[in-house]
């Protein structure tokens, strides 16, 4: 086994037993095998899995929770002045059926990477319309954690292939 190289063959089993092992009720693990790595890299990189895992988690079960009333998601990413991305999930003319989800940006985070892997998801769960804001937007308005919704502007032209 090298640092850095592939999980290979041992990730799943020692991902069951470290998963056995922590076991506790009431609590979900998501164990993902990942390679070894130096101390520091694999902090960097545990976070970013975490918050990975929890935007995927949110995505669904918005999403789902929205196809169930019969409407059409809208996926937003907005970046904010206190270093954090706010994504919504909502849909048009549903003022109250809408959640939030707020990545708090290390310095490590590529927030390239972060939208990429945003787009992959929505792409993944079928959801059509992706919005990212462009610029940097203050972290609330009046006095309220700012997140955009699908009523906040007209979805963005789709751009031809």
């Amino acid at each position: 086994m090298k640092l850095g190289g592939n999980v290979g063959a041992w990730g799943v089993p020692v991902m069951k037993f470290i998963g056995e092992q922590l076991k506790t009720e009431g609590v979900t693990l998501f164990p993902i095998p990942r390679p070894p790595m130096p101390l520091m890299q694999a902090i960097v990189a545990a976070n970013f899995a975490r918050l990975e895992v929890a935007l995927q988690v949110f995505a669904s079960t918005q999403i789902r929770q929205l196809r169930d009333l019969g409407q059409e998601p809208v996926a937003i990413m907005s970046a904010h002045d206190n270093g954090e991305l706010h994504i919504t999930v909502s849909a048009t003319g549903n003022e109250k059926d809408w959640g939030g989800f707020v990545w708090p940006l290390a310095a490590q985070d590529d927030v390239a990477q972060i939208e990429t892997n945003f787009r992959l998801l929505m792409a993944e769960c079928q959801v059509g319309d992706v919005r990212v804001v462009d610029g940097v937007q203050p972290e609330s308005r009046d006095g309220i954690p700012l997140f955009f919704t699908a009523d906040d502007w007209p979805p963005q032209p789709a751009i031809l292939q």
